[in-house]
């Protein structure tokens, strides 16, 4: 039957008849990859097809792998989705998803990695989306067993003595979610200073000075004074993209030599000497603020003259400006601009990118230079933004305080994906009725042509075999339907008028559906035709995402439509064979149903599990209550059905990290619209995904084409050592990245390898990282402590002989121990070690033990005689109380402290009390550490 040998997306069950009993009844496991190969226009090979697309990213090199090359780790401000990318060499970048997992699921609109702490580890600043204004931090945390791992150590930064105010309280050092700030040792002292535009207009640059070292003599401190309100001496205006130079804001100050005593003072710090040096503006220098918001800044010495140097882009202007600076220039005690060039590079081929371009300052061609990647960061639509070749590469043929930029192409990262400008959602049918699906995408394409309002088809061919599939890019306006002017358009291919062909469904912005009518007849390819644009009067509201499928199996396609109100409506066909009618069953299908706005649901449905029953698959946005923006997640539904009222079973998530095979939690971005069929050769439904960022994204369950490196061995390479590494049996062949062709290699050097193997048609690439040992080890572990019961982990790899010392007379050689306490207190764990290298090391920390006591058991432990009392009172303390000093206080009965005694350990204790009067108080006992507090009444007569 045609319908059978078509395989459509979300019309039919995807899944053959013929597929293996194995499968039966079980959810598979669903992987991402790049397995399918995809060919541009031109039959060029796309390296990452399915990274999803690119739309205003902020990139950073960031080390993923441990083999010392500087990798792209990216946020795409659309939808803050994370991207990982693997550097290869020869400027060649590989989207590595795997790495993705590692990041907080809580990043927004930028991220920039700096080593605030000094130790050696690339910290992570980024947006304080808790705060919905400011800067938050996350500290790395990366160990050799966990991997890439980082902790926030501050929701938001914040900032001491505003103004000419000697505030000694703190308030969020404030930065819009539109800005970019720069983060940078401005100084010279050594930690992180900050620039960022000012909250009220945005107009004046603002210099918060790290005031770690100054106060704390560490940089890890991360506390901020805003020393100067208008750096440089400049503005930005509203009327241009503009500055004005030699200005001076009103109001405004410049403090470089604050005095910070009170602070040391109160954070009990040695006390420094500091000349008070304050520069206050003339009341003839001040000028009017003007209005203004949305700006990017980099700071950087770019002429090599010693002092820093600016890059701005700005709200709804494609250029960048450059400021000279003239502080070493003219010898000031200040940094002023003394020159602005508008369109950067003037001697080259200046940065023309819609809107607002950001500066990306980052090693590209592993020179050891960093070069510059613009990108827009500007995503208002009134601002009308670019989203097709909109990232400049510019290799830097200079150094990194003396910068000279050669242009080298438009589309860096983004021209090795499908990339097809606007949202997208894809629909799988077979085009050309030779056998095989072929990949159609509704997108809005690219913004700066289209203003979003002339959506199109895009068809690419597959001409891959029945057991493979290879898509090769035909028709950029399939239907010519760029020229109906429809908006946000979701396709859906199934046999609506029962003619044995297919027919096409889009949804729209409206709410209606679009109905273009097949009229080739079954097993001819497609000719598609037009009828009409609110197809049988059918209106969910907004934003309609059909998905033909017969759900009562009654031999008539049915619909089910997702909508922008977070649920789901079926439309039962109620008609016949060439006449169909299309009733509102339920507009909650499946009991679905997340009442808030935004919530845009895309669905598709397939027998996943093989059970021979539809399974339901959703695309929804839905807002994080934890930091209230929206995430794409995927919602899986088993055992579907048309029976009225009912409510379906939800499935947890089916995406799992082919590394660890645990399940990913994280979002894979915003407006995902799936489409389900077979198309890495393994008889299952695999699962494509559209997104707002214009690409796609692949999960497939074939691991019988994907493999794992492995060794023989740590990964971490001795002096003098080899190591050998197997890609794997049940392969048609193999090529490293050696030349080597062989099933498993032996190497001498620490670096990347990889392995592309080959099965039947298909192909996947595995790579494995070396590391060189560096001939010592820093010990270090971690601890759980429940109550007494204590488990201690190692974070070092490559352990040969380990030993650790409890601190309590107890001891281990276990890699991994759990340690019983006897008694509550302060322990000193020693963990001592060395590796298969011969490097050894000791790491040794304090824990807390709390006691398991019960509230009643302490209280026995302590016993105060007499009582009631005259003069004197005598405290007998149980051992198992004073494992620790302890603390002993004494209440009266209105709560005020009339005796307090610090570092006791002996089991018997004399109070005098001669000066207290009669009544009742409350002895308190606590150890000087903390834990559980002992109580005990008394009353002096």
């Amino acid at each position: 039957m045609m319908m059978q040998k078509l395989l459509i997306f979300s019309i039919l069950s995807l899944i053959n008849i013929h597929f293996s009993l194995v499968y039966a009844q079980q959810f598979p496991k669903y992987y991402q990859s790049n397995l399918i190969k995809v060919f541009d226009e031109n039959q060029i090979e796309l390296k990452n097809p399915f990274a999803g697309g690119l739309k205003f990213p902020v990139m950073q090199n960031f080390d993923l792998n441990g083999d010392k090359i500087q990798d792209i780790v990216l946020i795409d401000r659309t939808d803050n989705k994370i991207l990982t990318f693997i550097n290869q060499g020869n400027m060649q970048f590989i989207y590595s998803p795997e790495y993705e997992r590692f990041f907080p699921d809580s990043l927004a609109s930028f991220v920039k990695f700096r080593d605030y702490n000094g130790d050696g580890k690339m910290d992570l600043f980024t947006y304080a989306i808790s705060t919905g204004a400011g800067i938050a931090v996350y500290k790395n945390i990366s160990n050799d067993v966990e991997g890439i791992k980082f902790k926030m150590v501050s929701p938001w930064l914040s900032s001491f003595f505003y103004g000419d105010l000697r505030l000694e309280s703190e308030f969020n050092l404030p930065m819009f979610w539109i800005d970019i700030p720069e983060i940078i040792d401005a100084d010279g002292d050594g930690d992180l200073d900050i620039f960022t535009f000012d909250e009220l207009g945005g107009v004046w640059l603002q210099y918060y000075r790290n005031i770690s070292m100054e106060v704390f003599g560490n940089k890890d401190s991360l506390k901020y004074s805003c020393i100067d309100t208008y750096w440089g001496n400049f503005y930005e205006t509203d009327s241009s993209n503009d500055v004005v130079l030699n200005s001076v804001r009103p109001w405004g100050y410049r403090n470089y030599h604050e005095n910070y005593d009170s602070l040391k003072t109160a954070w009990g710090v040695g006390m420094a000497k500091e000349n008070m040096e304050h520069f206050t503006p003339k009341p003839a220098m001040k000028k009017t603020p003007v209005r203004h918001a949305g700006s990017t800044v980099m700071a950087q010495d770019m002429d090599a003259d010693g002092d820093l140097d600016l890059i701005i882009g700005d709200v709804t202007y494609p250029m960048l400006n450059y400021l000279q600076n003239g502080k070493k220039d003219d010898n000031l005690p200040y940094d002023k601009i003394k020159k602005s060039i508008m369109f950067f590079p003037d001697y080259d081929t200046s940065v023309n990118i819609r809107n607002m371009p950001n500066v990306n300052f980052l090693d590209i061609d592993n020179d050891g230079v960093n070069d510059m990647v613009f990108s827009p960061t500007d995503m208002e639509i009134i601002d009308t933004f670019q989203s097709l070749d909109q990232i400049w590469l510019y290799l830097n043929k200079g150094s990194n305080n003396n910068v000279q930029l050669r242009f080298n192409r438009k589309d860096f990262l983004q021209g090795e994906m499908i990339d097809l400008g606007g949202p997208s959602a894809p629909a799988l049918v077979d085009v050309d009725a030779d056998g095989d699906l072929d990949l159609v995408v509704a997108t809005k394409g690219d913004f700066s042509k289209t203003f979003y309002q002339s959506d199109r088809l895009v068809l690419f061919e597959n001409t891959g075999k029945t057991d493979s599939t290879v898509f090769i890019l035909r028709d950029l306006d399939y239907l010519g339907l760029s020229s109906r002017k429809f908006r946000d358009i979701i396709p859906s291919f199934g046999d609506v008028d029962g003619d044995q062909d297919i027919d096409l469904l889009l949804g729209q912005a409206n709410g209606r559906l679009i109905y273009y009518q097949n009229s080739a007849g079954p097993n001819q390819p497609l000719s598609l035709s037009f009828v009409s644009d609110n197809f049988q009067n059918i209106d969910i509201g907004s934003y309609s995402a059909p998905c033909i499928h017969d759900v009562n199996r009654d031999g008539l396609a049915d619909l089910i439509i997702g909508q922008n109100a977070g649920k789901l409506s079926f439309y039962r066909n109620t008609g016949t064979q060439g006449n169909p009618s299309f009733t509102l069953v339920s507009d909650t299908f499946g009991g679905i149903f997340i009442p808030k706005s935004d919530h845009r649901t895309t669905p598709a449905v397939a027998d996943l599990d093989s059970n021979g029953k539809d399974d339901l698959i959703i695309g929804m946005d839905i807002l994080n209550p934890n930091y209230a923006v929206v995430r794409g997640q995927l919602l899986f539904y088993k055992d579907i059905s048309a029976v009225p009222g009912a409510v379906f079973e939800k499935a947890d998530s089916l995406i799992r990290d082919f590394q660890s095979d645990q399940p990913l939690m994280y979002s894979f971005g915003n407006l995902l619209r799936p489409v389900v069929a077979c198309l890495d050769g393994d008889q299952r439904a695999d699962i494509l995904l559209g997104n707002s960022r214009g690409g796609l994204l692949f999960f497939g369950t074939n691991t019988n084409v994907s493999t794992k490196i492995t060794a023989n061995k740590s990964l971490t390479l001795c002096s003098g050592d080899s190591i050998t590494l197997d890609a794997g049996e049940g392969f048609d062949s193999y090529k490293w990245s050696t030349g080597a062709t062989t099933r498993k290699i032996t190497v001498k050097e620490a670096k990347t390898y990889s392995c592309e193997v080959r099965k039947g048609s298909f192909s996947s690439t595995a790579y494995i990282t070396i590391r060189q040992h560096p001939g010592t080890i820093d010990a270090d572990f971690s601890y759980q402590a429940n109550e007494r019961k204590v488990s201690f982990t190692a974070l070092n790899d490559n352990i040969k002989y380990i030993h650790w010392d409890f601190g309590d007379g107890g001891f281990s050689f276990d890699l991994n121990p759990v340690h019983q306490y006897v008694q509550q207190g302060t322990y000193r764990v020693c963990m001592s070690l060395s590796d298969w290298c011969g490097a050894a090391d000791k790491e040794c920390q304090n824990i807390f033990v709390s006691s398991s006591l019960s509230e009643d058991q302490r209280a026995r432990m302590v016993k105060v005689f007499p009582n009631p009392f005259d003069n004197k009172i005598i405290i007998s303390i149980e051992a198992e109380l004073l494992n620790n000093p302890l603390k002993i206080t004494i209440f009266n009965s209105v709560g005020q402290v009339v005796y307090q005694k610090q570092s006791i350990d002996q089991p018997l204790f004399e109070i005098q009390t001669s000066e207290m009067q009669n009544g009742f108080y409350l002895l308190e006992i606590q150890s000087v550490d903390g834990g559980e507090k002992t109580f005990v009444k008394l009353l002096k007569m």
